[in-house]
């Protein structure tokens, strides 16, 4: 019997070095095209150390979804109704910090493999996973438990004042405008400088100023996902944040940090010098 074998396609050319991604943006989509296994070991890794956090987004729907029905069935006053949602709200809000900072130790881990694949290095998942937890907890751990301060504080003033407050208005600005920008843009940082938790903080600052608005698109970008949490049905919107979790987050972040990685291109490594792990702040305000 005869063997059939299929015929093969060979390039019209050698490769060469003009075949290689020339832009942050051919990068993107060269990964996006070879390496999407990879990415979804990112995924992957990033619903585990999220499970806890998950966890407690459906029992913070599931007991207000409850007792908002409880309210209407006229089983609860309203006085047993708003005191009930401030114990619950405090209760749930503090776990929702350690929450955070378990889902930052994944996000640690994941920050060097992102980056040795934007370094075209090798990557050796669980070795550098590991060596980016080892390397970059510290900071993401202070980060996210700060974001978890914040977002007890908010949660607080929402319960008490509501969020069309004037408060809850202020709250929301202060946390939409500074504190996500600043910590999606030390998110990029972090991984790649090999500075102090203090010099880390300054110089993520100096780069927010020096963005201006780019860094709030960068951030809608990368918060927008998780506005599916919003649904009001217990359950559902937690799954689908998991799928979203796994097959579209790790995509986000690699554009994240392919677009930071250009920005610091652009503003520390070609505009400013760094003295005493400090960005030269006269630099910046110079080219403001």
């Amino acid at each position: 019997m005869a063997l059939i074998s299929k015929k093969r396609k060979y390039a019209a050319s050698d490769f060469n070095y003009q075949n290689l991604p020339q832009t942050r943006k051919e990068q993107f989509f060269d990964l996006l095209k070879h390496r999407y296994s990879l990415l979804i070991k990112i995924g992957l890794a990033l619903l585990l150390f999220s499970i806890p956090l998950i966890l407690t987004i459906f029992c913070d729907q599931f007991f207000k979804l409850g007792f908002d029905q409880m309210l209407k069935a006229g089983e609860l006053s309203e006085e047993d109704y708003a005191n009930t949602m401030l114990l619950l709200t405090i209760i749930l809000n503090t776990v929702y910090i350690v929450d955070f900072m378990v889902f930052s130790i994944g996000i640690a881990g994941i920050s060097r493999v992102l980056r040795q694949l934007i370094y075209s290095e090798p990557v050796y998942f669980w070795h550098d996973f590991k060596l980016g937890v080892k390397s970059n907890i510290k900071h993401f751990l202070l980060n996210s438990f700060i974001l978890g301060l914040i977002n007890f504080i908010c949660s607080v003033v929402y319960v008490f004042y509501g969020i069309l407050s004037l408060f809850g208005v202020l709250v929301t600005l202060l946390t939409v405008l500074i504190a996500l920008p600043f910590f999606v843009a030390n998110l990029a940082y972090t991984p790649v400088y090999d500075v102090k938790i203090g010099a880390s903080f300054k110089n993520t600052f100096l780069v927010c100023l020096s963005m201006k608005f780019k860094i709030l698109l960068c951030t809608l970008i990368v918060m927008f996902p998780s506005l599916i949490l919003l649904l009001p049905i217990a359950g559902l919107s937690t799954i689908i944040f998991s799928v979203i979790l796994v097959f579209l987050y790790p995509i986000i972040l690699l554009g994240l940090n392919l677009y930071m990685y250009n920005v610091f291109d652009s503003i520390i490594n070609y505009v400013y010098i760094f003295v005493g792990n400090f960005l030269l702040f006269e630099i910046l305000r110079k080219n403001w």
